[in-house]
C-alpha cells in the first residue's frame, strides 16, 4: 500500500498544465487543458497558464472520492475490547493516510466514540495527520442486546470524556435526548442499527428499537437538519425501517435478492441505498486474503497487532470448527450466495432509480482502507457503469450529504480536492487505482509505492 509524501508546492496559484479532466456533470473526459487552482479552491477550468505550473501531460483529473460508510477508528479487530494501547492510534494514522493516498477526500464515520473522533478531526484539519475530511455519526443507536450486539456502551463518567460507540434507547425522550446531545458533540448524521435476525437467521429474533422510538430518532435528527443512515441486513426490516423516513439504507439484505413490494417502497420514500459491495465480497471471499496478509503490502497498511488478527481471521475463514467470530459474521462468512444477492439486489436498485451510494465499511475487519476505487469499479460491473458508479462516489455522494458547493465535481469555486490518475476512469474504472497525485486542503501530496497492489492472491478474479 502506498506512503503518503507532502510536495514542496506553493498554497498559492497552482496551474496543472495540460491535464484532462472528468466533468462528471456532462459525463465526459476533455482534452489537455489548464486547471487553475489558488489557495485550495478551483479557479478555473480551461484556461491560459498561469501560477506554478504542475505539468500533467497523460493524466486525467478526478473529483475526490468520497466514501459514505467507512469505519476510521478501526484497528481492524473483530469485537469491542478493551484499552488496546499505542498501536491503535499509529493504526488510525495510517487508515487515514491509505484513505487519502488512493484519492478518497471525505469519509463518513459510521459509528465511533464522538469525542476521540472530534481530536482526530481536529488533527487532520490543522494538517497533523493527513487524511480525508471526516464527517461523523459518532455513537450507533440501538437497544439493549441489538445491533450491534458484539458492541457496548462505555459506562459514566468514561463516556463523557471519550464518547461512546453505542447508546440503548429504552424510550422516545431518550432518542430526542441522544441526538440532540450527539448533535451538540458534533455529530454531522445519526447512525441507527437495526437488525431482528441473528447472524446464523435461525434462533430466537433479535431485540431492536421499538417502532416509535425509531420514528423519534429521525424526526429529532431531521428537525436538527441531520440525516439518519440505518444497518439493516434482512429483508423483514425493511418496512418498519422505512416506516420511520430515514434518508439512507446502509449494507443489503442477506437472505434475498430484493422483492418487487419492498424495490416499489424504496423508490417511493425516495431513501439512497449504500450497497458496500466491498465488504459483502470481502466476507464471501476473504480466504482468498490469506497470501496478501503476508505481504510486504499488509505489513504497510497495518500495525503488527493488526496483521497478526487478520492473518488468524484469513486463515480459519472457511473453517466451520473456528467459533471466535462466529457471532459477529454468521450466516454470510465464506457465502458467496450473499454476495451474489447482493450484486442483483444493486441492479434492480439502480434500474429502479434509487439513488445508490458509494461505501465500502471500511474498518469492518473484512474491508481495508485504499478500497474505495475498487467499489466504484464494483458499482459499475453490477449495474451502474462506469459514469454512474464514479457519480455514486463523487456528485452524487455530495449531493446527498449536502456538501456538493465544496465537492463531488471539477468546478470553479470548488475545493481543489481532488486527485490525479493514469487512463480515464469513464472508460475504465480499474484506472482509479493509478494515482499519481492528491490535493486535499490547499496541500499537495504524491503517493509513495505501487498504488495498483492488488488486494487478493493473483490470478483472483475481480468480482
Amino acid at each position: 500500500m502506498p506512503t503518503l509524501e507532502t510536495l514542496d508546492i506553493s498554497p498559492g496559484r497552482v496551474c496543472l498544465r495540460d491535464v484532462r479532466v472528468v466533468d462528471i456533470v456532462s459525463g465526459h473526459t476533455t482534452g489537455p487543458v489548464n486547471v487553475i487552482v489558488e489557495h485550495g479552491r478551483i479557479a478555473a477550468v480551461d484556461a491560459p497558464p498561469q501560477g506554478v505550473g504542475i505539468p500533467a501531460q497523460n493524466l486525467t483529473l478526478v473529483p475526490g472520492l468520497i466514501d459514505c460508510h467507512s469505519h476510521i477508528l478501526s484497528p481492524f479487530l473483530t469485537k469491542q475490547e478493551g484499552f488496546l494501547g499505542a498501536w491503535t492510534m499509529r493504526q488510525i494514522g495510517r487508515n487515514l493516510r491509505t484513505n487519502l493516498a488512493s484519492g478518497v477526500v471525505l469519509v463518513l464515520d459510521m459509528l465511533s466514540p464522538i469525542r476521540i473522533m472530534n481530536k482526530v478531526r481536529w488533527l487532520v484539519e490543522r494538517g497533523t495527520l493527513a487524511g480525508p475530511e471526516i464527517r461523523a455519526s459518532g455513537a450507533i443507536l440501538s437497544c439493549e442486546g441489538g445491533y450491534p450486539e458484539f458492541i457496548f456502551p462505555i459506562p459514566w463518567p468514561l463516556a463523557g470524556i471519550i464518547g461512546s460507540p453505542k447508546y440503548h434507547l429504552s424510550s422516545e425522550s431518550d432518542a430526542r435526548k441522544m441526538v440532540a446531545y450527539l448533535h451538540k458533540c458534533g455529530a454531522d448524521h445519526i447512525k441507527i442499527g437495526y437488525t431482528s435476525r441473528p447472524r446464523d437467521f435461525h434462533g430466537p429474533k433479535m431485540p431492536v428499537l421499538k417502532r416509535e422510538i425509531l420514528i423519534a430518532i429521525c424526526d429529532a435528527a431531521h428537525a436538527l437538519g441531520l440525516k439518519v443512515a440505518v444497518h439493516h441486513n434482512w429483508s423483514c426490516d425493511i418496512e418498519p425501517i422505512l416506516e420511520a423516513n430515514p434518508d439512507s439504507l446502509e449494507h443489503q439484505c442477506n437472505d434475498q435478492v430484493i422483492t418487487d413490494e419492498h424495490l416499489a417502497l424504496v423508490k417511493k420514500k425516495g431513501v439512497a441505498v449504500t450497497p458496500t459491495l466491498t465488504v459483502g465480497h470481502n466476507m464471501a471471499y476473504f480466504d482468498q486474503k490469506t497470501e496478501f496478509m503476508r505481504s510486504q503490502a499488509a505489513s504497510e497498511l497495518f500495525e503488527p497487532e493488526a496483521v497478526e488478527h487478520l492473518k488468524f481471521v484469513a486463515d480459519t475463514w472457511l473453517d466451520p470448527n473456528e467459533t471466535s467470530y462466529q457471532d459477529v459474521f454468521g450466516y454470510w462468512r465464506g457465502s458467496h450466495d450473499v454476495y451474489d444477492r447482493a450484486t442483483q439486489t444493486t441492479r434492480r436498485l439502480f434500474e429502479a432509480g434509487v439513488p445508490i451510494l458509494c461505501g465500502t465499511d471500511f474498518g469492518a475487519v473484512t474491508a481495508f482502507s485504499g478500497e474505495t476505487a475498487d467499489e466504484v469499479r464494483r458499482l459499475s460491473m453490477h449495474g451502474l457503469g462506469n459514469l454512474e458508479a464514479l457519480r455514486a462516489a463523487t456528485l452524487r455522494a455530495a449531493q446527498h450529504i449536502g456538501v456538493d458547493a465544496d465537492y463531488g465535481s471539477i468546478e470553479p469555486g470548488k475545493r481543489a480536492d481532488f486527485f490525479l490518475v493514469e487512463g480515464d476512469p469513464l472508460e475504465d474504472a480499474a484506472a482509479l487505482r493509478n494515482v499519481r497525485m492528491v490535493a486535499k486542503s490547499g496541500r499537495w501530496y504524491k503517493p509513495g509505492g505501487d498504488t495498483t497492489t492488488p488486494m487478493f492472491n493473483k490470478g483472483y478474479a475481480f468480482k
